[in-house]
């Protein structure tokens, strides 16, 4: 009995343990008091509490007079019924929504009344939520209704009208949404009390909605300024004649948008000009019979109007031409300031007229310049000549109103603002002619509403805020802006400025080749653009010249309406090339457009790759970087290549042009399928060049002991050039950190991985790696003095059993003595399982580390999980602590850190297969975007540029049929754009490495191609340097000794001796032997005795003219006469026809001795 019992008792609690369902229960007012806790008046025979959702479908609804009142929801009115509810000094409160008149099928009514108390909605509160339509009504007289989580959603369905009464009390929440579907209606009339939401949104959907405000507060959080005043204008906001609506921003509250209540009874004054001066500043041309201070609205109806000439003059308002009058106002020097806004051209009957003149001085507005603002339509003119004309909060909306034509004439001064709207509404007509000054706005806006609008652009400078370039190419590409004859407008977009700019200069015809520009050795079209006709039905024609003269004669299009031509150039020359365009509509014979002569520089044949011995896994983006450096003129770029894992290094001179190497400059001592030991560098202040490369953490056997962490396999090694700024050959590199006896001694130690060297502003070198294998500390050295000596460790991350690290350090871009570092969590110090993201920087000014905030962190250094966890935790990446075998477990690797100018540190990481960015906005970290391009959505790794704190440029590589290409990041536009594919097959795999130190613009992309993804990695890879100017292409050496030896990838030049047999490679070269094996030396001499002479021969290479053969003869090696190209005589040569021939020479046997050499150069 006690076992059946115990198995009862379990699954009763096992059955009563989960959610519990909310049950209905409706208002019936049985004991007819209205009274909302008599149990009678329910139909459950219990009042409501948070397990119910309370139906109230009948009046007189309950009252709730006392705290206490609760439910799950509440719904007044639902389907065909009526219902009512009242608060008057009590509490209600539902764990989720109010809705009034609700249901799916006939009208509902519903009325809120709140007399005194409060009712707060953990939800939402919906009002005119019936399907069938209906009537909502919320009467505020007193009290606060507070929406926590949700929002007020008034005039929800379609068919339904909901109206808020409000004539005090508060209302709290996120937000107020006044009408919300077609054919509903949602209105607002506010008498009293106080609105304190976080905003507001008016007609959605194609909804109606009024707000009536004549009393009473209101305000919302944040900056909702402009689109509040939008509403103002369209009148969906309105008050009485007696008031005025001003909407202010952190200026009558705090951090809030504010609209304002003004009384303008008694402000009004009207110039009249008694004294016939037209001097704004005379008191008797006004008829307040005072000049308009900024309590005024000043009314100019007449001409003519007002002349400013000196500071001081100030208004509320300026209304120039109102109802059916025609006013004017100049400012010929001086100030002009409102505290409001501008209109010319206003009134709600009547044609209204105005002009506004500025020939130099200032004219202010706070917030917006209408122009063409008559409901009765009218004629505006604004002259702008010179001085300023400047609207600061809000915009110019020129031509508002249908029926108004205006008209703005710009020869000069200057134009700001937050934006400009030219042509408002349908029948409206602006006309914007500039021929000077300079506009610099945050945007621009055409032809809305239907309206007309035109730009004629012919001279001037015009500056946008961030990047409209293809909304303004797209303006001048419809025709809505036009220049000259012969010229065109450019736009363009500054990455530094972060701004986009028009200019008008000749006509452009987009030569490609670009002009100046070096083109590929495969360059087989000139490609330009043309004009679009002068006239409908008129043909646009062209000549083409072309050649290598100054002036080019040879024409190689006749009068034909084409934009490309195929050329035949020749490699490494020099070509120019011009346009001559006809237009039908002028001449057919006479060009109206001659072209500038574009350049261009046809490159020795060459491919778009560097090198093609890398080898594995040749770089990486981290944690092993950088692969590159940039430093006075040269980048160098290190990686496994030669056909092997060894460490090799190439140099390009950006000035001449020239690459350099490879040159191997050690020997990997890790296996073929290890990665861990990849080439980093870092070029010291002296020039001289260091490479950190080989080390898997390194054993015991290497110098005893490891301090810091465990050990796996290789070494870290360390080697210098010898030569400064110069990769010489691979004798000219030594190794500077032979193994210690222990810990370090002065040098960089042979233990440790993932080696990360940055070198800050005073020269001064800080060396970062992992202290070992997995489970080991970070820590980082110093040198002071270029790299020759190093200071003993430091610990940075400290390592348990359980708590390891992956780390990536980089220099700040924009700071001289700042290191941004980036690492996260690896749980149980081996295993692919990583987490989290930290970040902190390292001051070497000061040497202290800190957090983002500022918070200082030497006192806890090494940092250890919990310390990390507690300051540096930027992104917790498994917060259910979910094993690293669970299917919904996702793994955030290690990634980069990169500064915007302002100084804010932006993190990317991988976050599953896909890049994420974490920013840091001064206060707080974000998770500001996660990268949506790349190549089917597949793995990506990403690299970027930090432009600004919203602007990114970014190089991403993927795998698995992939891409490598160029992205522009705008988090404020919301917009990922790919600008350039660098690669592109369906079969390969790219890799980016970490953007080069100090990058060259036009060398700051690095990556190799991996042709067979799914074959073995010990293959080599093609590598590759980008920039700004494209591929830095290295020739493709067709033939000689230099073709020769980079098919063999020899280090050592024709001198050396890569395979150590004693021959140099230029006489392997000459006699067919292999420089890569010391035991095939080709074609060696032969020599015997014909008769009483000595025969030597030798074999001679057919394929290259510019070998030189002879031989040198030398009867004593220690005395005597020098080497001499003498004493022989040519016999014969043996023509083989393969590539090589053999020479035969005849020695005379008269001298005692005789010694003889084969020379080769």
């Amino acid at each position: 009995m006690c076992k059946k019992f115990l198995l009862f008792l379990f699954m009763l609690v096992f059955f009563t343990g989960g959610t519990v369902q909310a049950v209905d229960i409706s208002w019936n007012n049985t004991s007819g008091d209205q009274n909302w806790f008599n149990p009678a008046n329910w139909s459950l025979g219990v009042f409501p509490t948070t397990n119910h959702t309370a139906y109230i479908n009948m009046i007189p609804g309950p009252v709730i007079t006392v705290a206490g009142a609760t439910a799950k929801q509440v719904i007044v009115g639902s389907d065909d019924s009526t219902g009512a509810l009242t608060v008057d000094g009590g509490i209600l409160y539902t764990t989720e929504d109010i809705s009034l008149a609700e249901g799916t099928t006939g009208a509902a009514n519903a009325t809120l009344t709140i007399e005194n108390g409060t009712v707060t909605v953990q939800g939402s509160l919906f009002a005119g939520n019936a399907a069938g339509g209906g009537t909502s009504t919320i009467n505020l007289n007193g009290g606060t209704l507070d929406i926590v989580d949700g929002k007020y959603y008034i005039g929800y369905l379609a068919n339904n009208d909901a109206t808020i009464n409000m004539t005090g009390g508060t209302i709290n929440g996120k937000a107020i949404w006044l009408g919300n579907a077609a054919n509903g209606s949602g209105n607002l009339n506010l008498t009293g009390g106080t609105i304190d939401c976080g905003g507001i949104l008016m007609r959605q959907n194609g909804a109606d909605a009024d707000w009536s405000y004549t009393g009473g507060i209101a305000k919302f959080r944040n900056n909702h300024k402009v689109k509040i005043q939008d509403y103002i204008r369209d009148e969906w906001i309105t008050t009485d004649a007696s008031n005025q609506l001003v909407v202010d921003f952190n200026v009558t509250n705090p951090s809030y948008t504010t609209v304002v209540l003004t009384d303008i009874t008694g402000t009004y004054n009207y110039w009249n000009n008694t004294s016939g001066d037209q001097n704004w500043h005379t008191d008797s041309n006004w008829s307040l019979g005072e000049v308009p201070t900024t309590a005024h609205t000043a009314y100019i109806n007449m001409t003519p109007g007002p002349v400013i000439t000196a500071a001081g003059a100030t208004a509320k308002r300026v209304i120039v031409g109102s109802g059916d009058s025609t006013g004017a106002v100049t400012v010929v020097s001086g100030t002009l300031y409102t505290t409001e806004y501008i209109s010319l051209a206003e009134g709600t009957s009547g044609a209204a007229n105005a002009t506004l003149t500025i020939d130099n001085g200032t004219v202010t507005v706070q917030d917006a310049l209408f122009a063409g603002n008559a409901a009765g339509g009218g004629t505006v003119t604004i002259n702008l000549n010179g001085g300023t004309l400047d609207v600061v909060d809000v915009k110019y909306y020129i031509g508002n109103l249908a029926t108004n034509d205006v008209t703005f004439n710009m020869t000069g001064g200057t134009l700001t603002g937050r934006g400009l709207w030219i042509g408002m509404t349908a029948g409206g007509d602006v006309d914007f002619n500039m021929t000077g000054g300079t506009i610099d706005s945050g945007g621009i806006t055409m032809r809305q509403g239907g309206s007309t609008a035109n730009w004629a652009f012919l001279d001037g400078t015009v500056i946008f805020n961030g990047n409209i370039e293809d909304k303004m190419q797209g303006y001048i590409d419809d025709g809505w802006i036009t220049t000259g004859l012969d010229e065109m407008v450019f736009v363009s977009y500054s990455r530094i400025l972060l701004k986009t700019i028009l200019e008008v200069g000749p006509y452009a015809f987009t030569p490609t080749p670009a002009d100046g520009s070096s083109a590929a050795y495969t360059t087989s079209q000139l490609q330009w653009s043309l004009p679009s006709p002068l006239e409908g039905g008129a043909t646009v024609t062209c000549d083409v010249f072309f050649g290598t003269g100054a002036t080019p004669t040879t024409q190689v299009v006749n009068k034909q309406s084409v934009t490309s031509v195929s050329i035949s150039p020749s490699a490494d020359t020099d070509y120019n090339w011009y346009i001559k365009v006809y237009d039908s509509s002028i001449s057919t014979t006479v060009p109206y457009i001659t072209s500038d002569v574009f350049s261009f520089y046809v490159q020795d044949v060459g491919d778009d790759y560097f090198d093609t011995s890398g080898f594995n896994r040749p770089l990486t983006l981290t944690p092993q970087h950088p692969s590159a450096h940039y430093f006075n003129g040269k980048t160098y770029i290190v990686y496994q290549g030669m056909n092997s894992m060894d460490p090799v290094i190439c140099s390009y001179n950006h000035s001449t042009k020239q690459w350099k190497g490879p040159v191997k400059v050690g020997t990997n001592p890790l296996s073929d399928n290890d990665n861990h030991g990849r080439p980093v560098l870092v070029v010291s202040d002296d020039g001289h060049i260091h490479v950190m490369f080989g080390g898997h953490g390194g054993t015991s056997a290497l110098a005893g002991s490891n301090s810091y962490g465990g050990y796996s396999s290789g070494e870290n090694i360390h080697v210098r050039s010898n030569l400064s700024e110069d990769i010489g050959s691979s004798s000219d590199w030594t190794r500077v950190n032979p193994a210690p006896g222990g810990d370090n001694t002065g040098d960089i130690s042979v233990y440790g991985t993932y080696s990360q060297p940055v070198k800050v502003a005073n020269g001064d070198i800080y060396f970062f790696n992992r202290h070992g294998s997995h489970v080991s500390d970070w820590t980082y050295q110093m040198s002071t003095n270029n790299g020759v000596t190093w200071d003993s460790e430091v610990r940075i991350l400290a390592h348990t059993s359980v708590e390891t690290w992956y780390a990536y350090f980089a220099k700040r871009r924009h700071s001289d003595t700042i290191i941004d570092c980036q690492y996260n969590y690896h749980p149980g110090g081996s295993g692919g399982d990583k987490q989290n993201l930290y970040y902190m920087s390292f001051d070497t000014a000061d040497g202290q580390w800190r957090n983002a905030a500022g918070v200082n962190l030497n006192s806890m250094m090494p940092l250890n999980k919990a310390d990390s966890d507690a300051y540096t935790l930027v992104f917790d990446s498994n917060p259910d602590d979910l094993d690293e075998s669970d299917p919904n477990y996702t793994q955030v690797s290690v990634g980069i850190v990169r500064t915007s100018p302002a100084g804010n540190p932006h993190m990317v990481a991988q976050f599953g297969n896909k890049s994420q960015c974490w920013s840091w906005t001064g206060s707080s970290w974000t998770d500001q975007w996660f990268f949506t391009g790349g190549w089917n959505g597949g793995e990506n790794e990403m690299d970027f540029i930090c432009l600004s704190d919203t602007r990114f440029k970014a190089v991403v590589s993927g795998r698995y049929g992939a891409e490598v290409a160029i992205w522009d990041i705008d988090t404020v536009a919301g917009t990922q754009i790919k600008t350039d594919i660098l690669g592109y097959n369906a079969e390969y795999e790219y890799f980016n490495g970490s953007i080069p130190t100090d990058y060259h613009d036009d060398a700051w992309v690095l990556f190799y191609e991996n042709t067979d993804p799914v074959g073995s990695d010990q293959q080599t890879r093609k590598m590759f340097l980008w920039g700004d100017h494209g591929f830095i292409v290295r020739p493709v050496l067709d033939y000689g000794f230099a073709a020769w030896s980079y098919s063999h990838v020899l280090a050592e030049g024709a001198l050396g001796d890569d395979d150590k047999d004693g021959l140099s490679n230029l006489y392997e070269y000459g006699m067919g032997g292999d420089p890569t094996n010391g035991f095939v030396d080709g074609n060696l001499p032969v020599f015997g005795f014909v008769g009483s002479g000595l025969v030597y021969s030798y074999a001679q290479r057919t394929d290259d003219s510019n070998l030189v053969y002879y031989i040198e003869t030398k009867e004593d090696l220690v005395d005597g006469p020098g080497w001499t190209n003498a004493g022989y005589a040519v016999v014969s040569t043996n023509v083989t026809g393969s590539v090589f021939d053999v020479v035969t020479n005849s020695i005379p046997t008269t001298a005692t001795q005789q010694f003889i050499r084969l020379i080769i150069e």
